[in-house]
């Protein structure tokens, strides 16, 4: 049984080139690209452009784009740009690997909302 919980959000900016990216909620209902370490409100699925309406995975299985190697098992948090690497100290963990990747990869991830990590 698969279980996926996906909210709507209107795009901050353009976000086309940004499918499967960690992104967080800006203002209001409006999400942009994640930041380095950030609270992400989970995955964006599709590709909308600046005020229209995307699909973003909040809770379960997804497709996530990878910045760095990412380990089967390992929890990942967001870089700068909005891709998923492995976490670290102080950084917020969005979800856990189930595949490994290499950098520049789309995994499968489980996004968890494990907290931050000390």
């Amino acid at each position: 049984m698969n279980y996926r919980m996906d909210e709507t959000f209107v795009a901050n900016a353009d976000l086309s080139a940004k499918q499967f990216y960690l992104v967080v909620n800006s203002t209001g209902n409006r999400v942009g690209v994640s930041g380095a370490g950030a609270a992400a409100a989970g995955v964006l699925q599709d590709k909308p452009q600046s005020g229209e309406f995307g699909t973003v995975t909040i809770l379960g299985r997804s497709r996530v784009r990878a910045g760095d190697t990412i380990t089967a098992g390992g929890l990942f948090a967001s870089d700068a740009t909005g891709t998923a690497v492995a976490v670290t100290s102080g950084a917020y963990a969005a979800g856990l690997a189930l595949t490994g990747v290499a950098s520049g990869g789309i995994f499968d991830g489980l996004i968890n909302h494990a907290g931050y990590k000390g």
